[in-house]
C-alpha cells in the first residue's frame, strides 16, 4: 500500500520550529499508513564569533553616535548592515571602539564543514525532541546540506543565537566556555572537536531508539514523492527544495503550506516557486502579520512540549544563560509563569491543520518585486496565491494550549477543506 507522505522542512533553530514540529507530529502519528519525513535545513556559521550583552549595548551606542540609523541601531547590528567603507571613513576612533563597530559589519561565513558540524548537532537535538514526545516511534530525519550553497543568512553571525547551547549538559557548557576564552588560533579547531563530541554523545544516547539521521538525497526524495499516495509539505524555511521539485517534475503531487518569513533566505528560488505556484497540487501561504497575532502561554507550551521545548523557549525567547538552564536555576514555571509569546511557525502550521484556526480565512494575493529593495511583495487580489489572513489578536492561556494540542491527535492532515474557508470580504 502506498504511504501518505508528510514533509516537514524547517531550520529547527527557534522555539516556534519545535512547537510546529510537535503540532505536526500530534496531528499525524495516529493516522494509518502516514509517514513524516523531517527535513532540517542547516545554516551557515562562523565558529568563535559571539558578542556579550555589554558589547551589544556599547556597539549600538557607537552606531548611534557615528552613523545615521533610520531603522534603529539594533537592526543595523542584527543584519550586519554597517558597510566596511563607512567604518573606514571614521578617522578619529579609538581602537577598542573600532573593533566593536567592526562587529556591525557582516562577517564572512565560516567553512562549510563547520556548518555541517553545527547542522548535525542541531539535527540530533531535534531528534531528541521527537524521541521524548513519542517514546519508541520510528522517525526519519534528513539534513539538506546542499542548501548551504544556495541560501543567504540574513543574520550577522556575530549575533548568531547559539540554539544548540540550551540543550547541552553542564560539563559540555563548561568546556565550551573554556574554549571561547582561548584567544589562540587553536580555538576554532577545539570548537570543531566540541561539536563532534556533543553530536556523538547524542547519537550514542539514542542508539537504541528508532530514529535515523541521514543527508538528504534529492532523487530519493523525488522517487518517494512519486510513489506516495498523497504528499503534504509544511515549510518554514527557504523554498529552494520546492524549486527543485518543480525541476524534477514532481510538484504536481504536492500540497504545500508555507510560512512566508524565511523565503528571503533564497530570493531567486522564492520568485520561481511563487510564480509557478499553480503547478503544485495545492499551494497556500501564511504572511508574517497573521503568524504574529496569536500568542501562547509559555507554561502551556512547556506542558505539551516538555523539557526540550522549555529549554528552547528559555534560551531563544528569554535569552537565559545556558548554564542556568542546564542546572535548573531558571524555569518557565518559576520565572515566567504568566508570559505569553507568539509562535510564528506553530500558528502557520495550525492554519493548515485546523479549519479556520484563530478565525483565519483564505484570501488571495499576487506578487511583485520591489523596484527599490528587490523584496517580494504580496498584494491583495481576486485570485492568485491562496493566503491565510486574520485581523484579530488572540491569546491562548495554559489550559487552551493543552486542549489545542490534545485536539490535534484527532485532526486530519489535509488541506482540502481550504476551498470552503474563504474570507467573505477582502481582509488582506
Amino acid at each position: 500500500m502506498c504511504e501518505n507522505l508528510v514533509i516537514y522542512y524547517n531550520d529547527s533553530i527557534d522555539s516556534d520550529n519545535l512547537a510546529s514540529a510537535l503540532a505536526l507530529w500530534k496531528a499525524t502519528y495516529r493516522r494509518p499508513n502516514t509517514r513524516v519525513l523531517w527535513i532540517h535545513e542547516p545554516r551557515q556559521v562562523c565558529f568563535g564569533l559571539s558578542m556579550t550583552a555589554e558589547q551589544k549595548s556599547r556597539c549600538q551606542d557607537l552606531l548611534q553616535k557615528h552613523f545615521t540609523c533610520p531603522d534603529g541601531t539594533f537592526k543595523v547590528l542584527l543584519g550586519g548592515l554597517l558597510k566596511q567603507e563607512a567604518l573606514d571613513n571614521i578617522e578619529e576612533l579609538e581602537e577598542a571602539d573600532r573593533e566593536l563597530l567592526q562587529m556591525a559589519v557582516k562577517p564572512n561565513y565560516g567553512p562549510k564543514e563547520d556548518s555541517v558540524l553545527h547542522g548535525c548537532l542541531a539535527a540530533w537535538d531535534f531528534a531528541s525532541c521527537l524521541v521524548s514526545w513519542s517514546n519508541d516511534a520510528r522517525h526519519e530525519v534528513a539534513i539538506d546540506f546542499d542548501s548551504l550553497d544556495h541560501i543567504e543568512n540574513p543574520v550577522n553571525l556575530n549575533l548568531h543565537h547559539h540554539e544548540e547551547l540550551p540543550h547541552r549538559s553542564e560539563d559540555e557548557l563548561a568546556t565550551y566556555h573554556q574554549i571561547m576564552a582561548d584567544t589562540s588560533p587553536r580555538r576554532v579547531g577545539r570548537l570543531q572537536d566540541w561539536y563532534r563530541k556533543c553530536a556523538t554523545r547524542k547519537k550514542n544516547e539514542h542508539s537504541k531508539s528508532r530514529v535515523s539521521i541521514e543527508a538528504l538525497e534529492l532523487q530519493s526524495l523525488c522517487d518517494r514523492i512519486t510513489a506516495a499516495a498523497s504528499v503534504q509539505f509544511f515549510g518554514g524555511s527557504s523554498p529552494r527544495i520546492l524549486e527543485q521539485t518543480l525541476g524534477k517534475g514532481v510538484a504536481k503531487k504536492m500540497k504545500c503550506h508555507l510560512q512566508l518569513f524565511n523565503i528571503a533566505l533564497n530570493q531567486s528560488a522564492a520568485k520561481v516557486v511563487l510564480d509557478r505556484h499553480a503547478e503544485f497540487s495545492q499551494f497556500t501561504v501564511v504572511p508574517s502579520q497573521t503568524v504574529q497575532q496569536i500568542k501562547y502561554s509559555a507554561l502551556g507550551l512547556e506542558r505539551v512540549g516538555g523539557n526540550h521545548l522549555e529549554k528552547q523557549i528559555l534560551g531563544f525567547n528569554y535569552h537565559k544563560d545556558p548554564t542556568e538552564i542546564a542546572t535548573g536555576k531558571v524555569s518557565l514555571r518559576n520565572d515566567y509563569p504568566a508570559r505569553t509569546l507568539p509562535m510564528p511557525d506553530l500558528t502557520a502550521f495550525l492554519c493548515g491543520l485546523v479549519p479556520q484556526y484563530g478565525d483565519a480565512c483564505l484570501t488571495f494575493a499576487r506578487t511583485r518585486v520591489s523596484d527599490s529593495t528587490g523584496a517580494i511583495l504580496f498584494e491583495p487580489a481576486s485570485d492568485g496565491i491562496k493566503m491565510f489572513v486574520t485581523t484579530r489578536d488572540k491569546i491562548l492561556e495554559e489550559s487552551d494550549v493543552v486542549d489545542l494540542f490534545a485536539s490535534l491527535e484527532h485532526s486530519k492532515v489535509s488541506l482540502d477543506w481550504i476551498r470552503e474557508a474563504r474570507c467573505t470580504e477582502n481582509v488582506a
